[in-house]
């Protein structure tokens, strides 16, 4: 896993992904260990979930 850090765009790693959509999210703290809490990006949900996830069934997003 990329050195990731609170406001970073990622990914599941296929393996891990939940139902057939992918999507994105951001990291809402810093990794505490090798766990993170992230929440999807731009849902339009007005209280998106908060999931608990472990940082190696993550990739980071390159944005330009």
């Amino acid at each position: 896993m990329d050195n990731i850090k609170k406001g970073d765009l990622v990914k599941f790693l296929p393996e891990y992904e939940d139902g057939d959509n992918e999507f994105v999210y951001v990291l809402i703290e810093d990794p505490d260990g090798r766990r993170v809490k992230v929440m999807p990006y731009d849902s339009g949900m007005e209280i998106p979930p908060i999931q608990v996830v472990k940082t190696e069934w993550l990739i980071k997003l390159k944005i330009k």
